[in-house]
């Protein structure tokens, strides 16, 4: 990653002002006290949401004036620079840029890009995309600050990640359910995991400041949401393939959740909050403290939250199904963040980043008339990772990081008989760890007529284990893999500012390669190139390809082996009435890596005429091979008739190989029709292990905007993203086709979020609406085209404008989720035992109401 010296506060409302605007600049109530200039800096960025950078050495121990009263943007940057030593300018750009008053001030009054840009290089965040300090990123790239997740009523980076279009909700998601596809299609922790392009949780790779995570213990993802909301500055995302960066798993795209650096005082959170059908009754807790002194500071963020569960005898829609049984399970989840950073000489700085969480849910998802069964699971998350950081000669930058995490996951599950009350049950425990270490180096090789061609190298080591126990299981399984990496890249700027000529404003070329060397099999080597084009300061066009891949989890290979027997009336065909199948499913030690070609175009669009104006547009294209998926889908009912799964199928097994199937379950066969297993009545072993399948091919566009308004107390702006998607699957080089999105438990082919965000002195309002496009029911057949869904959300928050007395530092909030409480689209059920609506993909919580409240101390 690129960490950059902190030196601004950075926001994206602005970054297409232009200081001829004709629009009157809006005014802010502010109450700033006097205190170090680089937070008061940042907060009137933050109340402003104007863009301001500058360099951390031309701050660092100056202290800003007080502001109190009503000051436009640059009314409060000049006032609270005066006679500090310090100047200010405006670029084209619209970026406010603060130097030295005795250094370069012509060339800060003629807001040079050139020294905008050199300032920018040395904010300390993480650039998502790039290891190359202010190099430009060929992929796109959506950020979203914890301003934007607070104003939108987002309570948690669950929350945030099912909101973006390009993300699907199915995998390791509240409410996914158990007739949801596949197992790894389904909510097995409660935790919340990013799923981009609907490739799966373990193909988009999510790092924290830059660092990996240990995997969560049931599905090898990782848990968003057990990261305070407090700590967090912003979440990158960038949904590209980027293994020339970053290595295994970042096929789908990489995530990256950038924590806050610094805060000042002691800030205190509550919320509640329930559905108006019932169920989902939610308390939340938070709180967060930090300081900030001359060399260093820390910031220490906790949260607790719990959840009651929604039933499906709460909603009209599922009162049919066999109980118990729950659409959202209840959980109860408490986390904490300790991050700090220390100068120890000017040229060396320690960091470190601490996580803890633990999270506990229960729920019933599948019961039959003589079972009720009923699932909990207990986890426990900690990660730490410690980071030295040296400023070389000229502006060459070191960094050496280690980090360590574990995750343990404990599941019980019950599957109790309703007459005699035995537990047919059991309990298993996954137990992962993960360590590693990295040096990285980025800096100048030389300049060129368009600005400085620019290298950055690394390597390390990582380690992943997983251990997985059970009750039934005399033996526990698992293993552990390592792998040593190395990795360049390298940014060309042919055209900059500097010598631009008509219709070429900018072009960079970049390149990046990478190997990982396996000790469990061979090693891989991805590249990755890039080319950013700007025919004018308005308009950029991004071209990324590059090679990407998945080491297969340790999962993957190592999770049991179950057979479970089942009526074949699930699995289509025309059989006898009390025909049954036997589902085998598991791991498998032969998977080897998955492997992608990934391409994007972009055009980004920011024009100096519209200020405020922000367009882009994404055409992305993956074609992934050696699929490590469940060949069988308990999602379609006519498995047994469909020619792409006849490899994986044998029918009229014989006695003798059903026992064989069933010899090599460690606990025996898992009976779920509730009638003796009769070997005659078995029409067909269907063999459900993990395996590579042959090809899927994704492809789509996505769309994001946004445009500013000033107005007199404060902004309007309108925002929106929409993402078009076209996958399909071919199990074996002979099978047919399979389409993916746009059918029940795959991502509809179209998504779309959008509204408005207005800033009207202390009261801060939203209202977006979102909408889940349709899908085609294959659980009918033949099958059927159901309606998407629309939903509304609406949210209003009072900020106290007073300055002293009780209310000071207070925060009011009021959300409306599901404003006109739309109910899931229909689905056609199995039976009595499961759900008629897509739990991947649409929510029953319904309209939900909740308030919070926030005091600053």
């Amino acid at each position: 990653m690129a960490l950059l010296r902190m030196g601004a506060a950075v926001t994206v409302a602005a970054s297409c002002l232009s200081p001829a605007s004709a629009q009157a600049q809006a005014s802010y109530q502010l109450d700033i006290p006097a205190q170090d200039m680089e937070a008061a800096l940042k907060t009137v960025a933050g109340v402003t949401h104007e863009q301001i950078v500058f360099r951390g050495e031309v701050v660092r121990g100056k202290r800003s004036n007080a502001l109190r009263g009503s000051y436009t943007a640059d009314a409060a940057i000049a006032a609270l620079i005066r006679g500090s030593g310090l100047s200010v300018s405006r670029s084209a750009r619209g970026v406010f840029i603060v130097v030295a008053a005795t250094a370069s001030t012509a060339a800060a009054q003629d807001a040079d890009p050139g020294l905008e840009k050199a300032v920018m290089a040395e904010q300390e965040i993480v650039v998502t995309g790039t290891h190359i300090a202010g190099a430009p990123v060929a992929s796109p790239v959506l950020r979203i600050d914890q301003r934007e997740m607070r104003e939108a009523g987002q309570r948690d980076l669950g929350d945030v990640i099912r909101n973006i279009p390009s993300n699907y909700n199915g995998g390791q998601n509240p409410g996914a359910r158990f007739q949801a596809g596949t197992a790894a299609n389904t909510n097995a922790s409660g935790s919340s995991a990013l799923n981009l392009r609907g490739l799966g949780p373990d193909a988009t790779l999510t790092l924290l400041n830059g660092r990996r995570l240990p995997y969560d213990g049931t599905a090898q993802a990782v848990d968003v949401s057990a990261i305070p909301l407090d700590a967090v500055a912003e979440l990158q995302v960038m949904p590209d393939g980027a293994s020339a960066l970053y290595g295994s798993d970042a096929v789908g795209g990489v995530a990256n959740i950038i924590l806050r650096r610094d805060f000042e005082g002691v800030s205190t959170s509550l919320r509640f909050g329930t559905s108006t059908d019932g169920g989902g009754f939610l308390q939340e807790y938070g709180a967060v403290g930090g300081g900030r002194w001359g060399s260093g500071g820390a910031l220490v963020a906790l949260q607790y939250d719990r959840q009651n569960a929604v039933r499906s005898g709460q909603r009209d829609y599922t009162r049919y199904v066999v109980g118990p049984n729950t659409l959202l399970d209840a959980h109860k989840h408490f986390s904490g963040l300790v991050t700090a950073h220390q100068d120890i000489t000017d040229r060396l700085t320690f960091s470190i980043d601490g996580l803890y969480s633990w999270r506990h849910s229960d729920g019933a998802e599948y019961s039959t008339v003589a079972f009720a069964a009923t699932t909990r699971f207990s986890n426990e998350n900690y990660a730490i990772s410690p980071t030295l950081a040296w400023r070389l000669s000229g502006d060459w930058k070191a960094s050496l990081s280690a980090s360590y995490g574990a995750n343990k996951t404990r599941r019980f599950d019950d599957y109790i008989d309703k007459v005699t009350g035995y537990n047919d049950g059991g309990s298993s425990i996954y137990d992962n760890y993960a360590y590693g270490g990295e040096l990285d180096l980025d800096g100048r090789l030389f300049a060129i007529p368009g600005g400085d061609v620019r290298l950055a190298v690394g390597g390390g080591y990582r380690f992943n284990h997983l251990r997985v126990y059970s009750a039934t299981s005399a033996v526990p399984t698992g293993d552990g893999r390592g792998n040593f990496y190395g990795f360049g890249e390298l940014s060309v700027p042919l055209v900059s500012a500097a010598n631009a000529s008509p219709f070429l404003y900018q072009l960079t070329l970049s390149g990046a390669l990478r190997h990982e060397e396996y000790d469990r099999f061979d090693g891989v080597t991805t590249p990755k190139l890039g080319l950013v084009y700007a025919p004018a300061p308005d308009l950029d066009l991004k071209l990324s390809w590059g090679r990407s891949f998945k080491a297969p989890t340790l999962r993957n290979e190592f999770q049991v082996f179950r057979v479970g027997l089942q009526s074949a009336l699930f699995y289509g065909g025309n059989y006898p009435a009390g025909s049954t199948v036997l589902l085998t499913s598991g791991g498998n030690r032969d998977l080897k890596p998955e492997r992608a070609r990934t391409l994007s175009t972009t055009l980004d669009l920011h024009p100096r005429a519209v200020p405020g104006l922000k367009l882009s547009a994404t055409y992305f294209d993956i074609d992934y091979t050696d699929r490590v998926v469940q060949p069988v889908s308990n999602a379609t009912l006519k498995v047994l008739d469909n020619p792409a799964l006849q490899e994986f199928i044998d029918y009229a097994p014989t006695p003798a190989q059903q026992a064989a199937v069933i010899a090599r379950d460690s606990r025996g066969l898992g009976n779920y029709t509730g009638k003796p297993y009769d070997p005659a009545k078995v029409v067909a072993i269907i063999r459900n292990q993990l395996v590579n399948a042959a090809r899927q091919r994704i492809k789509g566009v996505d769309l994001v905007g946004s445009y500013r308004i000033p107005i007199a107390t404060g902004d309007v702006t309108l925002s929106g993203q929409a993402s078009w998607l076209r996958s399909n699957q071919r199990n074996s080089t002979s099978a047919p086709l399979t389409q993916l999105a746009g059918t029940n438990f795959n991502p509809p082919r179209f998504r779309a979020r959008g509204g408005a965000t207005g800033h009207f002195g202390a009261f801060t309002g939203t209202l977006f609406a979102n909408y889940a496009g349709g899908i085609t029911d294959l659980n009918v057949a033949p099958p059927v085209p159901r309606e998407g869904m629309t939903t509304l959300d609406l949210s209003l928050m009072w900020k106290a404008p007073a300055a002293h007395g009780p209310l000071k530092g207070f925060e009011f909030g009021l959300y409306v989720n599901n404003l006109t409480n739309a109910r899931p689209p229909y689905l056609a059920p199995f039976d009595d035992t499961t759900v008629n609506y897509d739990s991947t993909n649409y929510s029953p919580l319904g309209r939900f109401v909740s308030v919070s409240l926030r005091k600053a101390w």
